[in-house]
């Protein structure tokens, strides 16, 4: 039995029809890559992040559950590359903006993170610990 020969029209629309069908899941696949690419963690760590901090942006306590992907941002420091929070659009904007000159809200933020990057640099290693715990 032959196949029916399709047209090149009709390839472009079951393409079209395809792409249509899928656009959350292909933007799904492509966040998740940026994440994994950019920052180094996955989608999935993403959402434990704002799952850890309730589900709402770090600066402000907006919902971010129920908004759109492109609202969301993930706050990171350009000079080490580590993530802190979980931001809306709004505040992850102002605190780029300010960032060298910072109001006090973002100040505050800037500092717990800082703070705690320090605390985990201070801590032993994992060797440190256990060859000073053989020690005793």
């Amino acid at each position: 039995m032959a196949r029916k020969k399709i047209s090149e029209e009709e390839k472009k629309e079951h393409a079209r029809a395809y792409h249509y069908a899928h656009k959350e899941e292909r933007n799904l696949i492509s966040l998740a890559g940026l994440y994994l690419w950019k920052y180094g963690i996955t989608y999935e760590e993403k959402k434990a992040i704002l799952e850890m901090q309730g589900g709402r942006c770090d600066i402000c306590k907006r919902d971010l559950r129920e908004a759109p992907a492109n609202y969301i941002h993930l706050d990171h420091n350009h000079s080490t590359g580590n993530v802190r929070g979980v931001l809306c659009a709004r505040c992850n904007m102002r605190l780029s903006a300010y960032e060298k000159n910072t109001p006090e809200l973002f100040r505050a933020y800037l500092e717990r993170y800082d703070d705690l990057a320090r605390r985990d640099n201070d801590r032993p290693s994992d060797d440190e610990g256990r060859d000073s715990a053989s020690q005793i």
